[in-house]
């Protein structure tokens, strides 16, 4: 999860993550978090260049992966 000052726009958020070679999964309650993946890894310097402010990472963890059925209310079409 890639989280970026408030105030950022989607379309930012997600141009930045694509910039720094992610892609976006899924959006969070607003439009400055976005749930990320980056298939080489990541590199904080390159995120904290795109304007990241926090990372906060799901391995070995389902802290940030939603199992239950439905759609996620806060998605946005990509």
């Amino acid at each position: 999860m890639a989280i970026f000052p408030f105030g950022t726009s989607f379309e930012t958020a997600a141009t930045r993550i694509s910039d720094a070679g992610g892609y976006v999964i899924d959006t969070g309650a607003f439009d400055n978090i976005l749930i990320t993946k980056f298939d080489q890894g990541w590199s904080w310097s390159n995120l904290r260049e795109a304007g990241v402010v926090l990372v906060l990472s799901a391995q070995g963890s389902t802290t940030c992966i939603d199992n239950r059925k439905g759609t996620n209310p806060f998605a946005k079409e990509i």
